[in-house]
């Protein structure tokens, strides 16, 4: 039986950033935009409204920062938006992970979200 598209994002998250499951539980994407609070609601926004592509990162658990070139599809046979990122190359700038993370985990790659 396949798994549920949002479970697999999760996971692909849960890789990607080191958090587990239960950090990221609940949280708003914009919580790990590695930009000030404001900053990354106007970013999220102006992804999911007005489409085109941005640069933002996204923070890690163990406070790196991992810089992705984002953009936005509509799936023309449903009516889902799919939001995929290409990682960029790292920066040295560190940010303070979410409150509560334990210790880093792993690394993996990108997203698609509904």
């Amino acid at each position: 039986m396949p798994r549920p598209a949002k479970r697999v994002a999760l996971e692909l998250w849960m890789n990607v950033l080191g958090y587990s499951a239960e950090e990221l539980a609940g949280r708003c994407v914009c919580e790990l935009i590695a930009l000030e609070p404001d900053a990354a609601r106007a970013a999220v926004k102006s992804l999911l409204t007005e489409g085109g592509a941005l640069e933002f990162g996204l923070v890690c658990k163990d406070g790196h920062e991992m810089r992705y070139h984002w953009n936005r599809q509509f799936d023309d046979f449903t009516s889902s938006m799919f939001i995929m990122g290409e990682r960029l190359p790292a920066r040295s700038r560190t940010r303070a992970a979410l409150p509560g993370a334990a210790a880093p985990r792993g690394r993996g790659l990108s997203l698609q979200a509904q």
